[in-house]
C-alpha cells in the first residue's frame, strides 16, 4: 500500500472556505472517479500555532492509501508524484506541495486500546459501550457449555440449536 500526502496552504480568512471546497466538491469528485485501487481519502486542517497572530497560514492535508504505484498513477494520469490541484483549489491557496509524498506500508500497529475491553454499540441505541472482557465471552462460553449437557443426554436437535447460537455469539466477538 501507498501513503500519499500532499499540503496547500491558505490565509486565516480563506480557511473555512477552502475547507468547504476540498471537503464538499474536490473531495466528492474524486471519491466519485472510483478509481481501482484508491482505498482511503482523508482531509486534515492544521490551525495555525498562534491564531492571534495575523498573517499566519492554516495548513491543510490530504492523505490518500492506494493499493499500488500503479493506482497512483492513475489517479495523477502519469507521473504519481505530480500534485492534482483544480484551479477552484488555486485560486484560494497561498502555496502548495508541487510533489506529494508517499510512503510504503510496512505494519500496522494496534492503538492503545484495552485489551481486557471491547467498545461496541448498543443494538437500541447506538450508543458506544465498554463491555468487559470477560462478560463478553460468557455468552458463547455458556451457549457451548450447555449445548455439550444436551448433546449429553441425547438431545441433539436442543443441542446444535444451541452451538449454533453459540458459533454466532462469537463470531460477533471476533475483529
Amino acid at each position: 500500500m501507498i501513503l500519499r500526502l500532499w499540503s496547500g496552504w491558505t490565509t486565516p480568512e480563506n480557511a473555512d472556505r477552502y475547507e468547504k471546497l476540498l471537503n464538499e466538491t474536490i473531495a466528492p469528485g474524486i471519491v466519485g472517479r472510483e478509481l481501482d485501487g484508491l482505498l482511503a481519502f482523508d482531509v486534515w486542517r492544521r490551525h495555525p500555532a498562534r491564531p492571534e497572530e495575523p498573517g499566519q497560514e492554516v495548513e491543510f492535508l490530504t492523505s490518500m492509501v492506494f493499493r499500488d504505484e500503479q493506482a497512483v498513477a492513475r489517479f495523477t494520469g502519469g507521473d504519481p508524484s505530480s500534485s492534482v490541484v483544480p484551479a477552484s483549489a488555486r485560486q484560494v491557496l497561498l502555496r502548495f506541495d508541487e510533489h506529494s509524498r508517499h510512503y510504503q506500508h510496512l505494519r500496522e500497529h494496534q492503538g492503545r486500546q484495552r485489551t481486557s475491553e471491547k467498545p461496541t454499540a448498543s443494538p437500541r441505541t447506538g450508543d458506544s459501550t465498554t463491555i468487559p472482557t470477560g462478560v463478553r465471552w460468557l455468552v458463547p462460553g455458556l451457549c457451548f457449555a450447555v449445548a455439550a449437557v444436551f448433546i449429553a443426554s441425547g438431545s441433539l436437535t436442543v443441542g446444535a440449536v444451541l452451538l449454533g447460537l453459540g458459533a454466532v455469539a462469537l463470531a460477533l466477538l471476533m475483529p
